[in-house]
């Protein structure tokens, strides 16, 4: 009887030790799963993080290399490299860089570029936008900007500098003009204590310039024929950085440089994976705002004994 009932002590601690195990073993696989996934998340986001780099680097990349070419070879590229839609097999070298493969792995980076003439923001009706900071010098391309008769242009700006505009049109410097652009619109004299009859001051709400932008509009004369088309507008912020906008009226610029989209690709087993893309506007080249200084000054340039004729600026 005795042993009897030792026999039920027994089970009954045996039964206790198997509990203490489940859940013990309960315990340590939960901690495992926990850990596990931790870590297959962390793993997750380096690889996420290290392809969205390595594509990223591949679009920048292309970019790059086509922001090195010349005005020419840019224009060149616009009747060769007009798409985007290439297959992962399509070796072309003029517009698909590829890049040396990682030994570790079989993924393969390559960029993809398509370049286009640039008239003008299409989405903002033509407009052509670009940031300009103090004391610095932007200019744009207006040949063939309406040139069989008189039209305007709307100068707009963000922020409160004053700005000074040359427009070169044709030969006939009769047909240029300049002027200093007050920015402060509250009537105070401002700018004018210097510039006299020849200030201006900025308007708000012109047609065209985005909400908040201040703004003036020109004329710019037409009717040129030849060499004598040759027509610009730059423009020097006196005081700050703005952010400038160039509306134009009635018909759009012409081309004002070249707009190279370039699409980075991740490559495995003859599949886009990853796609990323970024852009940029390659403006054309001008003379530097020491080329308007000269023009402007008060003796003309002097060269080789020939002096260029006052203008009266």
């Amino acid at each position: 009887m005795i042993e009897h009932k030792n026999n039920k002590k027994q089970q009954g601690q045996e039964g206790q030790a198997l509990l203490f195990v489940i859940v013990a073993l309960t315990i340590a696989l939960s901690v495992g799963v926990s850990v596990s996934l931790r870590t297959l998340s962390s793993i997750s986001r380096v690889t996420t993080t290290d392809t969205a780099s390595r594509v990223l680097s591949a679009a920048e990349g292309g970019l790059e290399h086509f922001l090195s070419y010349s005005t020419s070879e840019l224009s060149d590229a616009t009747d060769i490299c007009d798409s985007l839609d290439y297959e992962p097999d399509d070796f072309n070298e003029d517009c698909v860089i590829h890049y040396d493969p990682v030994e570790t792995d079989n993924i393969e980076a390559r960029a993809v570029v398509m370049v286009e003439p640039y008239y003008g923001d299409p989405d903002e009706n033509g407009a052509h936008t670009i940031e300009i900071e103090g004391g610095d010098f932007a200019t744009i391309n207006l040949n063939g900007y309406n040139d069989e008769s008189e039209s305007s242009l709307t100068i707009c700006w963000e922020g409160d500098s004053d700005i000074y505009y040359t427009l070169v049109a044709g030969r006939d410097v009769s047909d240029w003009s300049k002027g200093i652009v007050c920015g402060d619109i509250t009537g105070s004299p401002g700018c004018f204590s210097d510039v006299g009859d020849d200030g201006t001051r900025a308007e708000f709400d012109l047609d065209g310039c985005p909400e908040g932008y201040k703004g003036i509009e020109i004329t710019v004369p037409g009717g040129f024929d030849n060499f004598d088309h040759e027509k610009s507008l730059s423009i020097v912020p006196l005081n700050s950085n703005i952010i400038a906008t160039f509306v134009p009226h009635p018909e759009g610029f012409g081309i004002l440089g070249y707009r190279i989209t370039s699409r980075g690709e991740l490559i495995e087993d003859r599949v886009v994976k990853t796609v990323r893309v970024v852009r940029a506007t390659r403006s054309l080249p001008y003379l530097p705002a020491s080329f308007t200084f000269g023009l402007f000054s008060d003796g003309g340039i002097i060269n080789e004994g020939t002096q260029m004729s006052d203008l009266g600026y």
